[in-house]
């Protein structure tokens, strides 16, 4: 389970990473191992609307299923842990723990989140409710998207042009942001590290 999770984290930031190689010469791969809003709206001028939402929604699901197997695994530990990795959002967490248990799938299906799956994990929730909730939503969420992209391609069809035109430059610049990015996060989770007792001698 932690490998899936691993796995899925590492093409988010790949594919962050590369986003306007990806975008302007993949963008059905990009969002099939980073789907981000902003790379799903990116994509919609140069993919199918259907091909991006089933590809973006079962992308998606991967990491509801990671964050159920995660919560189920471990219960109240793996909320508490999911709360310990981004401290600024445990308040939020505290609060979808509450809703959770007042709607159960309806959150599930409202907010299909890996987190939410973590909730849903450690409650023990039937999985086949939760990936049926999980699809559903996604699929709405995607679709919601796209329309979106569709909506505003007057806007995004310079930024793809301007990729098109800096293709290199662009993609070492957001290559680097990441990598600045992993490394400040790299610092924050060493300095939040308690310190180790010292050897009795």
């Amino acid at each position: 389970m932690f490998a899936l999770i691993a796995l899925l984290a590492i093409g988010n930031a790949v594919g962050t990473a590369l986003s306007p190689y990806l975008v302007v010469r993949h963008p059905l791969f990009l969002v099939a191992i980073s789907p981000e809003g902003r790379h799903v709206v990116l994509a919609t001028a140069g993919v199918a609307p259907v091909l991006l939402v089933v590809v973006g929604t079962l992308r998606r699901l991967l990491g509801i299923v990671a964050g159920y197997g995660l919560g189920s695994m471990y219960g109240e530990a793996a909320v508490r842990w999911a709360e310990q990795r981004v401290p600024r959002f445990a308040r939020i967490i505290r609060f979808f723990e509450r809703a959770f248990a007042r709607f159960g799938m309806v959150l599930v299906f409202v907010v299909p989140l890996p987190s939410i799956g973590v909730l849903a994990g450690a409650s023990r929730a039937r999985f086949r409710w939760v990936v049926l909730a999980g699809v559903f939503g996604q699929a709405t969420w995607m679709t919601l998207t796209v329309l979106f992209g569709e909506a505003i391609a007057n806007w995004t069809q310079p930024v793809l042009a301007f990729f098109s035109r800096h293709l290199v430059e662009s993609t070492i610049v957001a290559a680097a942001l990441v990598g600045l990015q992993q490394l400040v996060a790299y610092q924050k989770r060493r300095r939040a590290r308690p310190p180790e007792a010292p050897a009795d001698g």
